[in-house]
């Protein structure tokens, strides 16, 4: 496998996700990153999708992508009623990383050659999941893409790890939105400026990333992928740059109660809660809460014994205070 590179803070994860069309063009375009003919390089992540790979040409692939230095996950394609090959799609990292298959428990239904799903150990400690998806032409949010988006939702809220979903949607991002996947998973769509498909008079951006919150504060850039060997499609590259200081999580925490017992100053020097003030406080709150309507707080004549408490108070903690500076 070589040496394990070492990604750190500032660096640059290069992800690209491709509608190739055919296998052969998938191997085509990584030969031309590989000798920089394109503008990208060092990918760490490829996903692929309508691969028209048959189940036993699988084997074969697997060995290509690793002469070319990419561990590799495919979910095959599969015969149509007219005996041709439809759909097919990969998961691929550079060979300097492992790539873990992920295998989807039976109770979730994806299509294995609309879905590869693997975790891959790379942009924040242990590892992200990484999906390639190749969505159905023509039934936008209608079956079985709606039904494959929810149980895909259910299945990324379960494995409970960040996530970055990438490929080919057969529609664009807007209308997405609509389905609710990205708002319930608290996700964010990472897409080029531009289009990503074009065909005759037809053009449109359907080629992006959605990519989970845990991560979305390191995206550093977004674009196309001109003068590759695929028709139609363009190539679409997102990179995630390490931060240079981990990020501060806020959190919400209980107010801390007033001490009780014994405390230590700023310079361990222990000092007591004068009881005789919270005794004070507390028996002029009593007389309040005893006092009957019309009276006041003059005529109950607990005025001095609540001012003397807050005077005590303040001394002592001015006392405090004094004591830690000098």
């Amino acid at each position: 496998r070589g040496p394990r590179a070492k990604k750190r803070p500032g660096t640059i994860w290069t992800f690209v996700t491709a509608n190739v069309t055919t296998i052969s063009r998938a191997y085509e375009t990584i030969g031309m990153m590989n000798h920089g003919a394109l503008n990208v390089a060092d990918v760490d992540v490829l996903c692929l999708q309508e691969l028209l790979l048959s189940p036993v040409e699988v084997p074969r692939a697997r060995s290509a992508m690793a002469s070319r230095k990419y561990h590799s996950h495919f979910g095959p394609s599969v015969v149509t009623d007219k005996l041709g090959l439809s759909s097919g799609v990969a998961v691929c990292s550079r060979w300097q990383r492992s790539l873990h298959p992920f295998s989807v428990p039976e109770d979730f239904v994806l299509s294995p050659d609309r879905f590869a799903i693997a975790f891959w150990p790379g942009v924040v400690p242990g590892g992200i999941a990484v999906v390639s998806l190749y969505l159905t032409d023509s039934a936008h949010l209608g079956e079985p893409n709606s039904f494959w988006l929810n149980q895909l939702e259910s299945l990324l809220k379960a494995i409970r790890v960040p996530f970055v979903i990438a490929g080919d949607w057969n529609m664009p991002s807007e209308e997405m939105l609509q389905h609710g996947l990205i708002q319930r998973l608290s996700a964010t769509v990472v897409i080029p400026t531009g289009n990503t498909y074009e065909s005759g008079a037809v053009s449109s951006a359907i080629d992006f990333f959605v990519i989970s919150r845990h991560i979305r504060h390191m995206v550093h850039t977004c674009y196309v992928l001109p003068g590759t060997p695929v028709a139609k499609h363009l190539p679409v590259v997102m990179q995630l740059k390490s931060p240079m200081i981990a990020p501060l999580v806020m959190v919400l925490r209980r107010p801390a109660p007033l001490p009780q017992q014994p405390v230590s100053s700023a310079a361990n020097k222990p000092s007591v809660v004068n009881p005789g003030i919270a005794l004070a406080v507390q028996a002029s709150i009593g007389v309040i809460k005893d006092a009957k309507a019309g009276e006041s707080i003059a005529s109950l004549g607990v005025r001095s014994s609540i001012q003397q408490a807050l005077d005590n108070g303040y001394q002592e903690w001015a006392r405090l205070a004094e004591d830690e500076l000098y």
